[in-house]
């Protein structure tokens, strides 16, 4: 089990050097996860369950899952911060609202959440003001 959690470590970690190139979260992330992965297998299963494999492998799982939630949701956060930041999509209102330097950041059932690129300031938009949301030319 061991083996083959470093396998699945050693693959995230050339990923994310490879195709994020932001090698300061990746080694403090490749940390994080062997760290937990060593902890995980610490844990003697077998005095308190009859399948202990399975319960290492569920927890080794759900672990795996929110530390890459984590690792994702910080590196969309740096992202952001930056200045350079571009929106996959284009926002087209239904009246003449001119939201200079706005760009969308997400949206949900009801409001569609734009970010302004010089001051960082998030503003609210409700979806009954937008006319349609199309992807932006690359």
């Amino acid at each position: 089990m061991l083996y083959s959690c470093l396998v699945i470590l050693i693959t995230i970690f050339i990923y994310k050097i490879t195709y994020l190139n932001k090698i300061s979260y990746t080694i403090l992330y490749f940390c994080i996860l062997l760290l937990y992965t060593y902890l995980i297998v610490k844990i003697n299963l077998k005095k308190y369950v009859k399948n202990a494999k399975q319960i290492y492998f569920i927890l080794t799982l759900i672990g795996f899952f929110l530390i890459l939630v984590s690792v994702k949701v910080l590196d969309d956060a740096q992202n952001i911060k930056e200045k350079d930041y571009q929106s996959p999509y284009n926002v087209i209102f239904k009246n003449d609202i001119k939201y200079e330097n706005y760009q969308y950041l997400s949206s949900n059932s009801n409001y569609v959440f734009l970010i302004n690129t010089n001051t960082l300031k998030i503003i609210v938009i409700p979806y009954v003001d937008i006319k349609y949301i199309e992807q932006a030319s690359i």
